[in-house]
Parts: C-alpha cells; structure tokens; sequence
C-alpha cells in the first residue's frame, strides 16, 4: 500500500524535528506537486524556509497556509515568527492574538505573546499572560526565562535571578538563563558569579555575538581586557555592525587607555545612525 498524505506528513515534520530540513522540504513541495491547495504542506514549507532565514519565501507559504486553513493556531505562531524576524512586532501580535483565540491554553504562543507585547512597550499587559503559562508550565525553561525578563524590567531582580537559575537547574546549559544572570550579577556587584554564567553561556554558543558581548563585560569588570579585547574584535569580523559590540569595544578601549581610538569609534557609528539611543549613551559615557 502506498503512503498516505498523513503519513507523508508525518515523516516530513519528524526530519524537520530531527533537524533534515532538506528531507522534510522534499516531501512537502512532493505534496504540493500533487495538491497545491495542501494547507499542511505549505505551512510546514514555510517552516522549513523560516528555518533556513528565508524570510520572503517563509511569510509567502504561511500567508497562503492561514488562508487555506485559518483554524491553524500553529501556522500563525510561525507566521508571526516571521514577523519578528522582519522587525515588525505589530503584526506579530496580531498573528498572535489569532493563534490565541483558537488555542487559549498554548503555553507557546503565551510565551511568544509576552515577548513581543514587551517589544512593543507593553510589559504590564504582558504580566498576565506569562503568569498564566507559568500557572500551566511551572517547570518551562522558556516560560521561566520570559518571567525573569519581566521580573527585571519591573526591578524585582532577586525574583528575576531566582527564575533563571530553576532554568539553569531545570536545564543546565541553557545560555539565555546564563547570559540573562551574569548580566543581572554583573549589575549588582559580583563579577565572580556574573564571569562565571557569561563563560558557560558562551561555551553554550561560541558564535552568538551578543553572549560575546556579555562575557566581555564580564571580563571586563574582572580586569581581563586582554582577552576581552580578542573576543571582541573575532566577533566583528563576522558582525562588523553590532551596536553592542561596538559599544563594548570602545569601553575595553577606553580601559586600555585608549580614549581616542574609542570616541572615534563610537564617533564614526554615530553618522550613520543619528538617533541611536545605545550610541549616544555610549558617548556620553566615553
């Protein structure tokens, strides 16, 4: 007997879960070959391509898939993942807020919902939502790191660090949970701790350029500007425009005793980008 389509679909999302986006990409543009109008199949190609960093491709197949199938809560939470990506949080929560109505109780889509509601300058509207995933998944490494985020916007920093570290317990090398602690430690007074959790993020993802940028701080603080200084400049060769990184290397500059070089750093930024609020901050500082 041959495959069905519900078979050919499931083997095409368990290559995507085991990380074979070109098997399951296969299988569903196979699909769509045999019926374009495949809700299913067009979603989960849009999911592939998302993957990949496609975003115009991705937002074209998950538009079509919430049009084909709008009872698909799952397509509209990739969909607004897209939207995210494109840096444009308003209709992400729109995604959202559709995603929610057909599945109240999605942790993830509770969890996505508060993040970009806090993107959008809404952090007290977000409170009840990621409150109400925390009540469903009080043992969630993302719902814990999402309610620390929020516990330190609000200033509850004790709160805040106790949510990350049950994430660090609940998953020990999850490098947000590290980098988000070494960050609040770094800002409290205990470099010690702050190194320690900014090395283990970034042994997490060596390339992640803003865990980089939180060990140099890090290290910074500890008086290892040495080492700060390589880390900093590898990364900028791979991401020669971070603001972060920028930033960071003009105050290990500064440290070296280098004001010059670090003002015109910071100096040469700032006639492309004006109204950069972490730029202008910066030279102040400086």
């Amino acid at each position: 007997m041959m495959p069905t389509v519900e078979e050919r679909l499931a083997a095409a999302s368990r290559h995507l879960v085991q990380n074979r986006p070109d098997e399951a990409e296969t299988i569903y543009r196979d699909l769509l070959e045999q019926d374009p109008r495949n809700a299913e199949a067009m979603a989960g190609l849009g999911a592939v391509l998302l993957r990949r960093g496609q975003l115009d491709e991705a937002f074209e197949f998950l538009g079509r898939a919430t049009t084909l199938d709008p009872k698909d809560a799952d397509t509209y939470r990739t969909l607004s993942v897209v939207y995210r990506a494109r840096e444009e949080p308003a209709n992400a929560l729109t995604c959202l807020e559709a995603a929610l109505e057909l599945s109240p109780d999605s942790v993830d889509t509770l969890v996505a919902m508060g993040e970009v509601l806090v993107a959008l300058g809404r952090p007290d509207d977000s409170v009840p939502l990621i409150e109400k995933a925390y009540g469903l998944s009080p043992d969630s490494v993302a719902v814990l790191i999402t309610l620390g985020g929020l516990h330190a916007l609000r200033g509850d920093l004790p709160k805040a660090i106790s949510c990350y570290h049950r994430a660090v317990e609940l998953a020990p090398s999850t490098p947000e949970a590290h980098a988000n602690l070494a960050t609040l430690y770094g800002s409290t007074g205990r470099p010690k701790e702050a190194l320690e959790h900014a090395e283990r993020a970034l042994l997490a993802e060596p390339l992640n350029p803003g865990f980089v940028t939180v060990l140099a701080g890090a290290l910074e603080e500890t008086g290892e500007t040495t080492r700060a200084l390589s880390l900093v400049n590898r990364a900028l060769v791979m991401h020669p425009h971070m603001v972060a990184l920028r930033c960071r290397l003009a105050s290990l500059e500064l440290a070296s005793g280098a004001p010059d070089q670090a003002l015109a750093g910071i100096a040469r930024l700032l006639k492309e980008r004006r109204d950069d609020p972490v730029l202008l901050e910066t030279m102040t500082q400086l």
